[in-house]
């Protein structure tokens, strides 16, 4: 708010311009005016879409050597013919499971277009911590991965304490320097005893300006997520699959392009 109030201040247009593209703000934002509001406190991200609409399809890409053209060698990328099996087997496993878990899923082998948030959601938290044990090259992968997992599911839960809170806070913190950070190795340490612990360099950026591609937003962004629940409670409380569904519902309600609010009334 004091950058925009800064922007808005300033003493000239061109001022205004040079000042809006520093900080990326036109100005006090009209909403600021309701004291029911605060900022950024009243406007976190979003759980479905920082989660299943962008983190795990991130994730998926890159193990499948699609993130961006930037995988070709890379050790977190599984054999072609390991990801086909892993697919079929996903879309195998929604056939025996109970229907209070979740949706059936397709084969994210095959096209990932038909994933929803709930199918990504599903697949993410019940699935591929299985089907996904001793398929990666390294096995530092699938541990990041299902220490992500166990994140995920502190969020869900329908009361959380603040132990949770901070159990979620140092687990996105470790998580998000594994996948960004180099951290050199402790002098002195066996290879045997280093064997379970990522240290000798970070699992996607790897500390290269070449894979700078591999650190969206949406990373930095899970680093909000604890402070977020301290200020508007648990993420379920605040996410979007609600007025998703509810779109949802209107969407297949429109039967008239020409007339389509006549349908939706």
């Amino acid at each position: 708010m004091a950058q925009a109030n800064a922007v808005e201040s300033a003493p000239t247009e061109v001022q205004q311009e040079k000042l809006a593209k520093v900080y990326g703000i036109k100005g006090v934002p009209l909403l600021s005016a309701l004291g029911s509001l605060r900022f950024p406190q009243s406007f976190p991200y979003d759980f479905m879409h920082l989660i299943w609409e962008n983190l795990i399809p991130n994730l998926v890409l890159f193990w499948s050597g699609r993130y961006k053209g930037m995988d070709e060698g890379q050790p977190y990328v599984l054999n072609p013919d390991i990801w086909q099996v892993i697919g079929a087997t996903s879309a195998e496993a929604t056939k025996t499971m109970p229907s209070s878990f979740g949706v059936a899923i397709p084969n994210p082998a095959k096209d990932c277009s038909y994933f929803t948030s709930l199918t990504w959601s599903v697949w993410s938290l019940f699935i591929a911590p299985t089907i996904l044990q001793n398929r990666f090259p390294e096995e530092r992968y699938y541990k990041h991965f299902c220490s992500l997992v166990g994140i995920l599911n502190l969020c869900l839960q329908f009361e959380i304490s603040k132990k949770d809170i901070d159990d979620i806070e140092s687990g996105i913190r470790k998580w998000v320097v594994d996948y960004e950070w180099c951290v050199p190795p402790p002098p002195f340490v066996s290879e045997k005893s280093n064997a379970d612990t990522i240290h000798a360099s970070s699992l996607y950026y790897q500390h290269n300006p070449e894979q700078l591609p591999a650190c969206p937003l949406t990373i930095h962004a899970l680093l909000h997520i604890p402070d977020q629940i301290r200020w508007m409670g648990p993420c379920w409380a605040t996410w979007a699959f609600p007025i998703k569904r509810q779109c949802g519902y209107f969407q297949c309600s429109i039967q008239s392009r020409r007339n389509l609010y006549v349908n939706m009334d």
